[in-house]
């Protein structure tokens, strides 16, 4: 199955090389109003994004950033705008919630034509005072319980900014299959401590073992005793039920 949100999380790469070129305003804003449709942990929505399209600002932000690594480089590589993203970090699900921003925001950027790239250490940025006085500056309200949980830088791609993408790893995905419904199985009769090995019609494990791979209690033997009392069928379990039990005869 494919459609255009699936082909664009396919085909979205990091870029890591922009041209000195700010967003169009129109594909800018349609990238930040995704971020804010991220979900988030019971809804709380605490995350708060801060757009930086001032250079002044931008290139505090990217010596500060180099400055976590030990280094004085541009991690930012040449991109004219950076959206921080900051979550209230009295939130359990906080950082959570700021890396589902991220995702949506980068995503967003790709469908509009735009490049992007994950840009981490905000978290140290943020901690250190010359990061607390940029968020007073930019009148960032309850700056003293946020914290940084990444950059996404925007713009446009320049020429070799996008890399060909790595084949997926194998086993990815692991995949655990649902149990089958409707499963019946005909009843045997067995004598005490007995089990059989019988597959219902669908597939389903022998009896004696559970749907999880459990043993399960071998079939109650029909009511009756040695001297030769007359058996008592049991009754009939109903057909279209699947449980636990459903697969014991």
């Amino acid at each position: 199955m494919t459609n255009e949100v699936l082909n664009t999380m396919k085909t979205r790469r990091s870029c890591r090389c922009y041209l000195d070129k700010m967003p169009e305003p129109e594909a800018l804003n349609a990238v930040l109003e995704a971020g804010t449709w991220a979900p988030t942990g019971m809804g709380r929505q605490s995350p708060v994004i801060v757009c930086i399209q001032n250079k002044a600002d931008r290139d505090t932000l990217s010596k500060m950033n180099a400055a976590v690594m030990g280094g004085n480089g541009d991690p930012f590589y040449g991109a004219p705008c950076v959206a921080v993203v900051l979550v209230d970090k009295t939130i359990p699900t906080c950082v959570e919630d700021g890396s589902l921003v991220m995702g949506n925001m980068l995503n967003a950027a790709e469908s509009v034509g735009l490049s992007a790239c994950w840009i981490h250490r905000a978290k140290e940025m943020f901690e250190t005072a010359e990061g607390q006085a940029l968020l007073k500056k930019w009148g960032v309200p309850n700056a003293e319980n946020l914290r940084g949980v990444g950059n996404c830088i925007l713009g446009y791609a320049a020429e070799g900014g996008k890399k060909a993408p790595a084949p997926r790893k194998e086993n990815y995905v692991v995949l655990v299959k649902r149990e089958k419904a409707g499963c019946f199985v005909p009843r045997l009769w067995l004598r005490a401590g007995q089990t059989a090995a019988v597959l219902c019609r669908q597939g389903c494990p022998p009896a004696g073992v559970g749907l999880h791979g459990g043993a399960v209690q071998p079939a109650v033997p029909p009511r009756g005793n040695a001297a030769g009392q007359r058996r008592q069928k049991l009754p009939r379990r109903r057909a279209g039920r699947h449980d636990a039990d459903s697969c014991r005869v």
